[in-house]
């Protein structure tokens, strides 16, 4: 591999843990069957549900997205409080994790070799930390979604095959 283009690496990287299910569930694919009450759902107080590491992770992607552009940066909380649990609020930020996997796709394919290693505008950062470091922040989310729905399905009996195993 010490030939091997850095883009072809992360390329792999990324399908790794965002689109293709090999040895670590990808993002999109442990989200995007979760149900409200699944995703609601908190073993303990102090464990965060589904629904609140999906709207934590969710700004950071769209913050990465940004600094691939060359966009500015946008304060959030790292960790906030859902004041709208409704159906129609977590399909909606469901619906915008997906959007920001797949845009993120699309960043990342249009960045060249030449690039890759080079800060985007307005940035200091390098294009492959940037990404580096949100395929292991989303991976380890997912994970993290993985075990949530293991715990929820062995509560409530609602069985969940793809992630009874892992």
């Amino acid at each position: 591999m010490d030939n091997q283009p850095q883009k072809t690496t992360f390329d792999y990287f990324f399908k790794a843990v965002h689109t293709e299910d090999g040895w670590i569930h990808p993002l999109k694919d442990v989200v995007q069957d979760v149900e409200i009450d699944e995703a609601k759902w908190k073993p303990a107080e102090e464990v965060a549900s589904i629904w609140e590491v999906v709207a934590h992770t969710t700004p950071y992607l769209y913050d990465v997205i940004r600094a691939l552009q060359g966009g500015e940066r946008v304060k959030h909380e790292d960790w906030h409080e859902i004041s709208n649990w409704s159906e129609a609020a977590w399909k909606k930020l469901r619906t915008e994790l997906l959007s920001g996997i797949e845009q993120l796709g699309a960043e990342v394919a249009k960045i060249s070799d030449a690039d890759f290693s080079t800060a985007p505008p307005n940035r200091e950062t390098a294009r492959w930390e940037f990404l580096v470091d949100i395929g292991v922040h989303n991976a380890y989310h997912a994970g993290q979604i993985v075990k949530l729905k293991q715990l929820y399905a062995a509560k409530t009996g609602a069985g969940k095959k793809e992630t009874a195993g892992v």
